[in-house]
C-alpha cells in the first residue's frame, strides 16, 4: 500500500507540473490573441481527475494487489507518462489542458493533446530514408505484430486478463483510429472518388476476396474455415495505415478516402460474401 501510494503521488505531482506548463503556454496564447473555449468545464475537469487519483487510494484500502494485472498496469502507466511528454514537448508552446484557438490563417492551436499531435503529423514535410527507417522500426504496429509472432511459435502462457485488456486496448484503438480517418476526409472526394479510390475498393473488396477464396478451395479448405478466411479478405483497409501515412509523408487525403469507401461499402460486399461461401 505504501509504494501504491508513493506511486499515485507521483502522478499528483506530475499532473502539478503539466499544469505549470499549461498556464505559461496559456499566457503565451493570450498575447497572440487566443480564445479559450469550455473555460466553465474546466473546474470540473480538475475535480474528475483529483477524485480519480483519491478513488485509487481508497479502492486499493479494500482491494488486494494482483501481480497479474498490477504490473503490467504499471508498465503501462511509465509507458503512457512517456507519451504524454513526447507530446508536450512535440507540441511546444501549443500543448495545453484547456482548449485555446489562436486567431488567424494557420494559427489555430486547439489545447486537445491528440489533435495538436495530428495537426503535426499532417505537415506535408519530405522525410529522408533514415527518418522513415526509425518510424517503421519504433511504429507500435510492427512491434504488436512481431510481439504476437513470437508468442506464438513460442507457445507462451498468458494469464486470461492479459487477453482482456488487449482486447479492450484493439477495441478502442479501433474507434480512435475512424475518428482520425474522418477528420482527415474530404467530404467532395467521398461523393465524387477519384480513379485510384475507385480502383483499390474493387481490389480490396471484390478481386481479393475472390482471389482468396479460391486459393482456400484449391487447399482444401472448406466450412467455417472458408468462412474466416473470406472475412478476413473481404474486410476494409485498417485505419491504422492513414496514421502511418500522415506520419510518413504519404498522401493521407486519397487514403482517408478509400478507407472510408470501403468501411461503408463493406457493409454490403461482406455479407454478399459470406453468404456466397456458406
Amino acid at each position: 500500500m505504501i509504494w501504491y501510494a508513493l506511486l499515485i503521488a507521483a502522478v499528483a505531482v506530475e499532473r502539478i507540473a503539466e499544469l505549470v506548463v499549461s498556464q505559461r503556454n496559456l499566457s503565451w496564447s493570450r498575447t497572440r490573441g487566443g480564445v479559450e473555449f469550455g473555460a466553465g468545464h474546466y473546474p470540473a475537469m480538475v475535480a474528475l481527475h483529483t477524485g480519480l487519483l483519491v478513488g485509487c487510494l481508497v479502492e486499493a484500502m479494500y482491494r488486494p494487489f494482483l501481480p497479474a494485472l498490477g504490473w503490467p498496469m504499471l508498465a503501462v502507466v511509465l509507458a503512457a507518462q512517456g507519451l504524454r511528454w513526447w507530446c508536450i514537448t512535440t507540441l511546444g508552446r501549443q500543448w495545453n489542458t484547456r482548449v485555446v484557438v489562436i486567431p488567424g490563417p494557420g494559427a489555430a492551436g486547439p489545447g486537445v493533446a491528440d489533435a495538436g499531435t495530428g495537426a503535426h503529423y499532417a505537415s506535408p514535410e519530405k522525410r529522408s530514408a533514415g527518418s522513415i527507417v526509425v518510424t517503421v522500426a519504433g511504429n507500435p504496429l510492427i512491434w504488436a505484430c512481431a510481439v504476437g509472432l513470437a508468442l506464438n511459435v513460442t507457445h507462451i502462457p498468458l494469464p486470461k486478463l492479459w487477453h482482456e485488456v488487449a482486447d479492450a486496448l484493439g477495441r478502442s484503438s479501433l474507434a480512435i483510429g475512424l475518428l482520425v480517418t474522418g477528420a482527415g476526409l474530404h467530404l467532395e472526394g467521398l461523393f465524387r472518388p477519384s480513379l485510384a479510390a475507385s480502383v483499390t475498393v474493387f481490389l480490396k473488396l471484390m478481386l481479393m476476396p475472390v482471389i482468396a477464396v479460391a486459393l482456400a478451395l484449391q487447399f482444401g479448405i472448406t466450412g467455417s474455415n472458408l468462412a474466416v478466411v473470406t472475412i478476413c479478405s473481404a474486410v476494409p483497409t485498417a485505419s491504422s495505415a492513414y496514421v502511418l501515412a500522415r506520419q510518413m509523408g504519404g498522401d493521407a487525403p486519397l487514403l482517408a478516402q478509400i478507407i472510408t469507401l470501403q468501411t461503408i461499402l463493406a457493409a454490403v460486399t461482406m455479407p454478399i460474401a459470406i453468404a456466397l461461401v456458406s
